[in-house]
């Protein structure tokens, strides 16, 4: 991957990993470009720093467990 953004880091129905926040999370992914946005209700930060990044061509993934399968859904940049 050319950017890793990462979001919120939540339990989905397991136990919560102590000390596993966003940040820690961050600092163990081994890659130059890894970012952290905040997850807002909507994705609108997420939305808009993605936005900033990917041009036509280009594969955008999302990971997660929750309502980050909502991401790209629908979704198109500006």
């Amino acid at each position: 991957a050319d950017v890793v953004f990462l979001t919120d880091v939540y339990a989905a129905h397991e136990p919560v990993i102590p000390g596993m926040t966003s940040d820690a999370f961050a600092k163990e992914v081994a890659h130059p470009d890894v970012r952290y946005v905040p997850q807002d209700s909507e994705f609108k930060t997420l939305r808009a720093a993605l936005a900033q990044e990917i041009r036509p061509g280009d594969l955008a993934l999302s990971m997660g467990a929750g309502n980050i399968t909502q991401l790209l859904r629908d979704w198109r940049p500006a």
